[in-house]
């Protein structure tokens, strides 16, 4: 009953698809057109840090202090220690920023990971921007696309290559994901469908520092792969 422009789905039970839909508002949606997915790129973007705990390169409950040269958190109240990968991917690190990441309409704008972990440009309103701890880690669960900002960063230090490419190399590749990207590129922009607003005007394109938490661009055939795989 409401507009939603541009729309695909599958429904699985048990591993197997059972069912897919599509809407389109003009241009024809299929199971292979690029979609952003803002903070569903979470759950793909935790696979690729579980995937440098596989190899031994971070441990999910050492502080993640030890692996950050190009930044680290500000001084807080409390013990930063507490911050760790397992924490980070649970929400339950302390860290208060809240931050769901609005993203810049000019791709010269976007800020370095460090900016935007210092104070991200491209917050909501009336809220900070700023990563920081702001409760006692692993006292409650609070959600912060800081956190996942701050994983983006500890996947650069700790495999030494852009994250893009990290997740391209170890998941995207490995899982066939071939129309799976978190920086678009001309070879696949000719997939994208159109974004729209809610009042059904057509919605700009926004690039985005925080790609781990908002910016992956996929299709539905790639995430029926992904979910298959960890069925």
């Amino acid at each position: 009953k409401e507009f939603v422009g541009n729309f695909a789905m599958a429904i699985m039970k048990d591993g197997v698809i059972e069912k897919e839909l599509f809407y389109s508002k003009n241009k024809k949606v299929d199971k292979n057109t690029i979609f952003q997915v803002s903070s569903l790129s979470k759950i793909v973007s935790a696979v690729g840090v579980m995937k440098l705990v596989e190899l031994g390169k971070i441990d999910l409950d050492t502080p993640v202090s030890k692996y950050l040269k190009r930044w680290q958190l500000p001084p807080s109240e409390f013990d930063n220690d507490g911050v760790t990968v397992r924490r980070l991917l649970s929400h339950t690190a302390g860290l208060t920023d809240g931050l769901g990441y609005n993203g810049f309409k000019d791709k010269k704008l976007t800020q370095t990971l460090e900016q935007s972990l210092t104070k991200a440009k491209d917050a909501d309103d009336g809220v900070s921007g700023e990563v920081k701890v702001g409760i006692e880690p692993n006292s409650a669960w609070k959600y912060s696309g800081g956190g996942f900002t701050l994983l983006q960063l500890i996947v650069e230090e700790t495999s030494g290559q852009s994250f893009n490419e990290f997740m391209t190399s170890n998941v995207f590749i490995p899982f066939n994901m071939t129309s799976t990207t978190y920086i678009l590129n001309d070879s696949l922009t000719g997939n994208l469908c159109t974004f729209y607003n809610a009042d059904k005007t057509t919605a700009p394109h926004f690039y985005y520092t925080s790609l781990a938490a908002t910016s992956l661009y996929t299709t539905l055939a790639d995430l029926e792969t992904f979910f298959q795989i960890f069925y």
